[in-house]
Parts: structure tokens; C-alpha cells; sequence
């Protein structure tokens, strides 16, 4: 009985020792670098009160009676098995995957001591050391090489306080990846702002550093429009010779005579920009037709015609002329107006080109900027700066307008120097001042103050005995319509006169047009003046 009592008591001791050993672990599970450690059990010598027995003859073995006398604890293991990696919020910290041992010092590498808690970090000297203090050896980088050999003796990790390591530029890199054969993407950078202005790859002399402005305001390569993407990730997948036309001025050309009255037809052909043509008559005209009949026939059936030349055609019933105007807004239409021959002359309408609008087409290899040119571009940049340099290259009616002379005389009687007329659409009145006699000086002088103080858009008019000069200003004519009043200084009653509009002075560029691309990839074009 007692026997038994001892054996129960020895498991239960057993147990007891694994159960601090279990405890020990779960003590533990916040220690860095713990392995948990397992209790082996293994029983205690038997008492044998019957010895076994060898078969003998008929008679066969038989097994010992032997009884134990308990168990108890005879070893510990210690799992070295690979545990979970985690982040952490301190870069000192380091972690062993797989098998391996940190080897760490106390006395400057004379001793070793191995562990596998990475809890780490640099003390005051720039030792790297565990909790304890020990310091943990490595091999150490040479700074002449800038090589670790792993073949010296391993030593203090140490890094004085403050050093810091200059930045050096990649070399080489690798790259190993499918690129995306269709022309759609799903992920792509924004496209980056390009300024207006002379690009730096355009300047003389040439200092190139990028024509584009990354979101630092960095000089950066704009992009190959022929490798570019839109919006939404689609290609633009341009191929050489393709493009946009463009055009900053409506195609404009004047009819240069008057238009005549009688049986002649117009006949007219257009040469379009894609090098077809179109002829455009007229029939039915009889000798009794009046000017303005045949005029607004041919503006007929040249308007009617809009939709493939792009011309519009408008009878200017003041001067007697037609006026052709294509104002590049059909894209299926010609862009410019090119009267490649004229059958007649009655509707003041002859052979001449007025050439707006110009290609710019896309070239792998380079680009040409030249205004009145058709253009090439390669980059986005290169396609704001071609239309940059042509768009400053037009609009330059601010140079010397056109000044139109009528001499002043001195009236006869007191009812001759009143005037009323008609001046670009507004109508002047000059009152009779009643003076009988006056002198041209009074009567110039009245005329220029009437048509000042009227404040007709670009018409100014000085006065300088005996000489009256109108200026227009503007980029297209003004009529002059004198009244029926008999007797006018200086003017013949009933007449029209053309007050031509200004003329460029031939100095290009000097006008402000701003283009720019901004940050969305969006061209911008603004004409502040």
C-alpha cells in the first residue's frame, strides 16, 4: 500500500516540474528572442519480485513481475524553431529567418556570447548593444573599399555618433517585367506643366535641361506624344505625319473690285487643303441685273458650297464687294482660302491664297518651328512651342493704321459747313454754325471734334489747315457715308468712301499670346492684350 502511494506521489512530481516549465513559457511570451523550453519525462527502476522464464519442454515462458516505482523528469528541451517576424517602430531592431545566432560580447570579443533577440540598439559611444550591454560583433564595412569582407575577424559593431553616409547615384538597374502591348493602361503618371517662352532645348546658345516643370518646379523631359496616354489610360499611339491643324486667324480675302452689274456669271475653283478641288457658278443672269443681284447670287452659291470649302461668302452692300472668310471652325472643311483660278472679274473676286492655318504633324526624330510653315513636333513641348511661335507671328494690325485725307475749304455762305454722315456704322452730325464765310480752319476743326466726341471704336481724326485725316485703327474697313446736304466743305454730298483698316507693320512676334501646358496635360492659349 505504501508502495503505491509513492509511485502516485512521484508522477505527481513529475507534473509539477513540467507545469513550472510551462509556466516559465507563458511567463516569457514577451520576451524578444525567447524559445520555449518542453519537459521529458522517463520512468523510475522497476522492482522485480518474479524473474522471467525460457520455454523448457512442453512447458513455455513466462514474463517477469516487475513493478514500477514511479516516473520523474530526467531532461529539458529547447525549441530553437522559427518564430513569427514583426514590424516594429524602431529601425534598430533585427531579426534571424531561419537558423543562425547573434554573437554578442561583453568584454570587446575576448568572450562570445550567442543569442537570437534582436532587440538592439546604439548606446551613447555607438556600440551597438542588447538589454544587457553586450556588443554585438560583425564584420565591418572598410571605409577606404566601401566592401565588407567576411573573411577577418569579426568585432565591435560600433558607428560614431553623427556620422552620415553621402548619397551616391545609381548606376545600374535591373528590371524584369511584361510591359503592356495594348493600348490601354491602367496605371500612368500625370503629365507635367510646360511653361510659355522659348524652351531651354530651343535656345541660343542650347543648354538643355528640360522643358518641362515636375511638381517640384524641376526642369524635367516632357513627354513623347507618340508614347503618351490621355485621361482615362488610351494611347494616343500617333504615327509619323499624323496631327492637328491649327489656326489663330480666320482666312480672310477681300474683293478687290467692285462688283458689276449685267449678264456675267461667276465661276470660281477652290483648291482645298487636301489638294481636291472645287468649282463653284453660277447661271441665269440677264443684262438688266443690277450689281447687287449678281452679288447675292454668287454669295449664293458660294455659301452653299460652306460645308465642304469652309468659305463663307457676304456682299458688303456699302462698298459694292464680296468678302470670302474661313474661320477654321469645320475640321472636314479647307482651313484656307485658295482661289486657284477665275473665269470672270465681274464679282471683283480674283485668283489669290490667304494661308491661316498650318499642320503640325508628328516626327519621331525632330522638330521645325517655323511660323508660316507647316510644323513637325516630337514632345508635347515641342507641339506648344511650334504653336507658341506661330500664334505671336499673326495678329500684328497694332502697328501703323491707315490714315484716309479729305481736304477742307473755306464755305461761301453761312449755311454751307454743317455736315452729317456716317462713320464706321455711326452716325455724325456737324451743326451749321451759321457764321456766314467760315474759314476751313473753323470748319476742319469742327469736323475732327464731331468725330471725336462720337467715340467710334479705332477711328480717330486730327485736323491741320487745310488737311482733315481719319484714322482707323481697326483690323477691317470702315465706310465713310456722306449725307445728301448741299454744299458740304469740303465733301462731295452723296458719296461713300473707304476708310481702310490698318496694316501690320511686317514686325513678327509682337504680340503677347501665351501657350502653356498645364498640370492636368491641358493646353492653355491666353491673349492678355
Amino acid at each position: 500500500m505504501l508502495k503505491s502511494l509513492y509511485s502516485g506521489v512521484s508522477g505527481l512530481q513529475s507534473h509539477q516540474v513540467a507545469m513550472d516549465v510551462e509556466s516559465n513559457n507563458i511567463a516569457n511570451v514577451n520576451t524578444t528572442g525567447f524559445k520555449y523550453s518542453r519537459a521529458n519525462f522517463s520512468d523510475l527502476l522497476a522492482q522485480t519480485s518474479s524473474i522471467a522464464t525460457a520455454p523448457q519442454g512442453d512447458l513455455g515462458g513466462k514474463n517477469a513481475v516487475q513493478i514500477g516505482l514511479g516516473s520523474t523528469v530526467n531532461s529539458m528541451t529547447r525549441i530553437f524553431s522559427q518564430g513569427s517576424i514583426q514590424n516594429s517602430d524602431k529601425n534598430t531592431d533585427v531579426a534571424i529567418q531561419g537558423d543562425g545566432f547573434f554573437i554578442i560580447s561583453p568584454d570587446g570579443g575576448n568572450t562570445y556570447k550567442y543569442t537570437r533577440a534582436g532587440d538592439f540598439k546604439f548606446d551613447a559611444g555607438g556600440n551597438f548593444v542588447d538589454n544587457n550591454g553586450f556588443v554585438a560583433q560583425g564584420w565591418i564595412r572598410d571605409d577606404v573599399t566601401g566592401k565588407v569582407d567576411s573573411t577577418a575577424p569579426i568585432k565591435n559593431i560600433t558607428i560614431a555618433p553623427g556620422l552620415t553616409t553621402p548619397a551616391s547615384p545609381t548606376q545600374d538597374v535591373v528590371l524584369k517585367a511584361n510591359l503592356n502591348s495594348g493600348p490601354l493602361v491602367k496605371s500612368f503618371s500625370s503629365a507635367y506643366e510646360v511653361p510659355s517662352g522659348t524652351p531651354p532645348s530651343k535656345a541660343v546658345p542650347a543648354v538643355y535641361t528640360g522643358d518641362a516643370l515636375d511638381e517640384a518646379g524641376n526642369p524635367i523631359d516632357s513627354g513623347n506624344l507618340g508614347v503618351m496616354f490621355n485621361e482615362v489610360g488610351e494611347a494616343f499611339s500617333l504615327q509619323t505625319g499624323q496631327g492637328i491643324w491649327a489656326s489663330f486667324l480666320s482666312s480672310q480675302l477681300a474683293g478687290t473690285t467692285p462688283v458689276a452689274a449685267g449678264a456675267a456669271e461667276l465661276d470660281i475653283t477652290f483648291t482645298l487643303d487636301n489638294g481636291t478641288t472645287k468649282q463653284i457658278t453660277t447661271t441665269g443672269g440677264v443684262s438688266t441685273d443690277s450689281a447687287a443681284q449678281n452679288a447675292n447670287r454668287y454669295v449664293s452659291a458660294i455659301n452653299a458650297q460652306t460645308s465642304l470649302t469652309g468659305v463663307t461668302a457676304v456682299y458688303n452692300a456699302t462698298t459694292n464687294r464680296i468678302n470670302l472668310t474661313n474661320d477654321n471652325s469645320n475640321p472636314n472643311a479647307s482651313h484656307n482660302i485658295n482661289i486657284s483660278a477665275v473665269g470672270n472679274t465681274n464679282s471683283g473676286i480674283v485668283a489669290g491664297t490667304d494661308v491661316t492655318a498650318y499642320k503640325y504633324q508628328y516626327n519621331p526624330t525632330g522638330s521645325i518651328a517655323i511660323a508660316g510653315a507647316d510644323k513637325t513636333f516630337t514632345s508635347i513641348s515641342d507641339l506648344r512651342y511650334a504653336m507658341e511661335v506661330q500664334a505671336r507671328a499673326v495678329g500684328d494690325h497694332d502697328g501703323v493704321a491707315t490714315d484716309t485725307t479729305f481736304t477742307v475749304t473755306d464755305s461761301v455762305t453761312g449755311a454751307d459747313d454743317g455736315l452729317t454722315f456716317t462713320l464706321g456704322g455711326v452716325t455724325v452730325t456737324v451743326p451749321d454754325s451759321g457764321v456766314p464765310g467760315n474759314l476751313a480752319a473753323a470748319n476742319g476743326a469742327a469736323y475732327a471734334l464731331a468725330i471725336n466726341n462720337a467715340a467710334i471704336p479705332g477711328i480717330t481724326a486730327t485736323f491741320a489747315d487745310p488737311t482733315l485725316t481719319i484714322t482707323n485703327a481697326n483690323a477691317s474697313d470702315a465706310a465713310l457715308i456722306t449725307g445728301a446736304d448741299a454744299g458740304m466743305t469740303g465733301f462731295t454730298p452723296s458719296t461713300t468712301t473707304t476708310i481702310l483698316a490698318a496694316a501690320g507693320d511686317g514686325t513678327l512676334n509682337e504680340n503677347n499670346i501665351e501657350i502653356s501646358v498645364n498640370a492636368q496635360g491641358k493646353f492653355e492659349i491666353s491673349n492678355p492684350g
